[in-house]
């Protein structure tokens, strides 16, 4: 078993350890009348569960964070500041903060591109991870020169990560072909890196 099956399953049994054993608790405590003193350790007890499954989490690679953020999103758990990240993963006060580090952009976002949410700067490129903010175009190249094109007044440079859609490469990018791109574009040098190029049909 994997370091990432075997945290994700730990964050799985206290999961259902919190929505399982304390209702129990709470259910048998109901039949005796409880006291607040009684509620109060409930809660504790809960809150402390939580936390432990908050660091398993924090111990995961930014791809596990992502996959297991998206597992919980799915099944409706509790995501009290709604930034994506439910409750359970949400260590302490970034429960009830929708961006943890302050870089602009949301810890649920910032999971889903793989990037860190208590990091501001999660690829240390030395731009805030939230400077960057997607970008379309769609369009006739009106200039190209090496991995730079430009659409609409974009200008867009071609990565190693970039996606080639409609059986298109690099070489097919010249003057005039009409394409449609989706791309970030990082604010502080209006750069913008292009994510995915596909043909666009109607161009004048």
């Amino acid at each position: 078993m994997s370091s990432f099956e075997k945290i994700t399953l730990a964050l799985f049994c206290g999961i259902t350890l919190v929505s399982t054993i304390l209702p129990a608790d709470v259910y048998a405590a109901s039949k005796k009348k409880p006291k607040a003193a009684q509620v109060t350790k409930l809660a504790i007890k809960a809150d402390k569960a939580i936390d432990e499954l908050a660091k398993l989490f924090a111990l995961l690679s930014a791809e596990d964070k992502a996959k297991v953020a998206a597992r919980l999103a799915r099944s409706s758990y509790a995501d009290s500041d709604g930034d994506g990240v439910a409750d359970v993963i949400d260590e302490g006060a970034n429960r009830c903060d929708t961006d943890s580090d302050d870089d602009g952009k949301p810890d649920g976002d910032e999971l889903k591109d793989g990037d860190d949410p208590d990091d501001s700067d999660s690829d240390d490129d030395g731009n805030m991870d939230g400077s960057w903010r997607e970008v379309r175009a769609h369009g006739a190249v009106s200039s190209q020169s090496g991995v730079n094109f430009t659409i609409n007044g974009v200008e867009f440079l071609i990565a190693d990560a970039t996606v080639f859609k409609d059986n298109l490469s690099a070489s097919d990018i010249v003057v005039e072909a009409c394409l449609a791109v989706k791309a970030y574009k990082d604010e502080a040098d209006g750069v913008a890196i292009a994510d995915k190029i596909e043909q666009e049909d109607g161009c004048k």
